[in-house]
């Protein structure tokens, strides 16, 4: 309850994208049973069940903004390797 809406957010967004990637030490989870443990944090107070129902309301626009912004970097990086290239 102390935290801005915003700091609630980015808690669930960071612990979202942390349990879907894969880490050194572990492989990461699918995204359903991603979905199941930030649910059961909001359920034990741990999350914002709010911003939890967002999350999982939207996935589908999530996904469509995630892949965007995917391939914007990829073109940001190829003309970043291109100038270099002919410096």
């Amino acid at each position: 309850d102390e935290l801005t809406l915003g700091s609630r957010i980015m808690a669930v967004a960071d612990i979202f994208t942390a349990l879907l990637e894969d880490r050194p030490y572990r492989k990461g989870v699918s995204e359903d049973k991603a979905l199941q443990i930030i649910q059961k944090q909001a359920k034990d107070g741990l999350l914002d069940p709010d911003v939890v129902a967002v999350l999982k309301a939207n996935l589908n626009l999530i996904h469509r903004s995630q892949s965007e912004a995917q391939k914007e970097a990829a073109l940001e990086y190829q003309k970043f390797r291109t100038f270099k290239r002919e410096q």
